[in-house]
């Protein structure tokens, strides 16, 4: 579980640095002509990276959600004190996965206009795609950082998990007794 919340977080941290740098670029240049004629280059390409970051945080978002999931169901099995730490950590790691899946489909939707910025001459495109463009990377970067945020504050839930299960079907068994007699037949 380490493991998998370490690269998370390593891949969280860096789509929210990138958020936080590409944002000062979209909204740093006011002059929409000077906007595209340096972007335009390059706009497809941070797409795709963004994309292939993203997809990397939703699997591994939704893999620890249905850890957590896994494990308050067991620790309501034998009713256990801790449930109610564990059951809040599972629902902020739902509200990320919400976040990081709404952000996921934004930029989903960004190639139309991504595109248009990359093969179409910059005077053919017009000035409300430029704004709905900047629109959509602010909602899907403000959705990392609150991703983000919200995954510094849990991580030290993280180290409390123990992915055994608080009981087996072998729980009260004596296993070298179970042994012996299973010789004598």
């Amino acid at each position: 579980m380490n493991l998998i919340n370490g690269f998370y977080m390593n891949i969280l941290g860096c789509l929210a640095g990138m958020s936080v740098m590409h944002l000062i670029l979209i909204f740093g240049i006011f002059d929409t002509a000077k906007f595209l004629d340096i972007y335009c280059r390059f706009a497809k390409n941070v797409n795709l990276v963004f994309l292939i970051f993203a997809n990397i945080a939703v699997i591994l978002c939704l893999a620890i959600t249905l850890i957590y999931q896994q494990r308050v169901a067991d620790m309501r099995k034998v009713l256990s004190d801790k449930v109610d730490s564990f059951q809040r950590t599972y629902t902020i790691s739902s509200i990320i996965t919400l976040f990081l899946f709404v952000s996921w489909a934004v930029l989903f939707y960004l190639p139309n206009y991504t595109n248009q910025m990359f093969y179409k001459d910059p005077k053919q495109i017009k000035g409300s795609s430029v704004t709905t463009f900047k629109i959509l990377y602010l909602i899907a970067h403000i959705c990392y950082l609150v991703a983000w945020c919200m995954s510094s504050s849990i991580a030290e839930a993280v180290d409390e998990i123990c992915l055994e299960p608080d009981y087996d079907e072998y729980s009260g068994v004596d296993m070298d007794e179970a042994d012996t007699t299973a010789g004598e037949n």
